[in-house]
């Protein structure tokens, strides 16, 4: 059942398969729309992402460190 605005909800449970879904809804007229269901993992490498951006920006201001600080005589 859908509210005033046209909206409905339909909780999953955690017993759903991974895959794609037709899904439909019978308001008046009856709606279908693909769902893909997928199972998201997440890489513990935030430190080692963190290595490789201070690296690439120190070799960036040991590169261009003229431009960037001017030498004084």
């Amino acid at each position: 059942m859908s509210d005033p605005a046209g909206e409905f909800r339909v909780p999953l449970t955690s017993g759903t398969e991974v895959g794609r879904y037709e899904v439909a809804a019978d308001c008046g007229p009856v709606l279908t729309a693909p769902l893909e269901v997928v199972l998201v993992s997440a890489a513990g490498g935030s430190t080692s992402s963190v290595v490789i951006i201070v690296f690439f920006l120190a070799m960036g201001l040991l590169i261009y460190r003229r431009r960037l600080l001017p030498v004084s005589n």
